[in-house]
């Protein structure tokens, strides 16, 4: 393999196929152990490096995605820090059209899209976590209507205030996704109006039409205040209960005080 086709590190036990962005930060890997393909991801610094929480911010958001989640939201599957101090993590191969490259979807799989898309918004953001960066881009669709959400790269990076705090960074606002979700829905159907007052009253079935209004109100006030009092009005039950997924193990001193003060 040459140098041009080569990804700038390769993680344990992987081997490289080849790039899936021209710049170098995407690429498709086989996990040796298991045949299995899996994307690699090189991300960039955090935006803050100049705060010295965000290291540890960005290592408790990936240990976080890497645990257990929703079925619409894709994991994390390994992650850690390349010899060069480049933060890195591996998610599964996922042979799927994305939701901009698949057409227009029926009503039905629109009010479909719109709960998976809620459900895993709930999951991250119950868990400190906001994707930050959703567009049709970033959700594959299956054969059978589940929906997918991708690239968590930034939303490890954008937790909400429960370590080390984001203040009032306007891209780790939770209301910045609901709306976003709400607009990819709109933006998949056929003949798509540019906002939801254009929509006949009952385009979606059940309450999903409802919904959708509302995720999508101009007065931020009349949205919903989370994915998970979306979800209710959708009739859906969240996956996973109110607990938290786990906190990340501490690592250095702060590892070390805790063990001490357990033992």
């Amino acid at each position: 393999m040459d140098v041009a086709s080569a990804p700038p590190f390769t993680p344990a036990h992987h081997r490289a196929v080849g790039p899936l962005r021209p710049d170098g930060t995407l690429w498709r890997l086989v996990d040796e152990r298991t045949g299995e393909p899996v994307v690699c991801r090189l991300l960039p610094p955090p935006r803050d490096e100049d705060d010295p929480a965000a290291p540890l911010r960005l290592r408790q958001g990936l240990w976080t995605l890497s645990q257990p989640s929703h079925p619409a939201l894709i994991g994390v599957r390994d992650h850690g820090v390349a010899p060069d101090g480049t933060r890195w993590l591996t998610t599964p191969w996922i042979d799927a059209p994305r939701l901009a490259d698949a057409g227009p979807l029926a009503a039905s799989s629109v009010a479909r899209l719109l709960g998976d898309l809620l459900g895993a918004l709930d999951c991250l953001h119950r868990n400190g976590l906001v994707h930050g960066g959703l567009d049709a881009r970033r959700v594959r669709v299956f054969p059978d209507g589940a929906a997918m959400l991708m690239d968590l790269g930034r939303a490890a990076e954008l937790l909400d205030g429960r370590v080390g705090g984001l203040g009032g960074r306007p891209d780790a606002d939770p209301r910045r996704d609901l709306r976003a979700a709400g607009a990819i829905a709109l933006a998949a159907l056929p003949d798509a109006p540019p906002t939801p007052d254009w929509l006949p009253v009952g385009t979606l079935p059940g309450a999903a039409d409802a919904v959708l209004r509302r995720l999508l109100a101009p007065d931020p006030e009349a949205g919903f205040g989370s994915a998970r009092e979306a979800l209710a009005a959708l009739g859906l039950a969240a996956e996973g209960g109110d607990a938290p997924l786990p906190a990340a193990p501490l690592i250095g001193r702060a590892g070390e005080r805790a063990r001490l003060g357990t033992a």
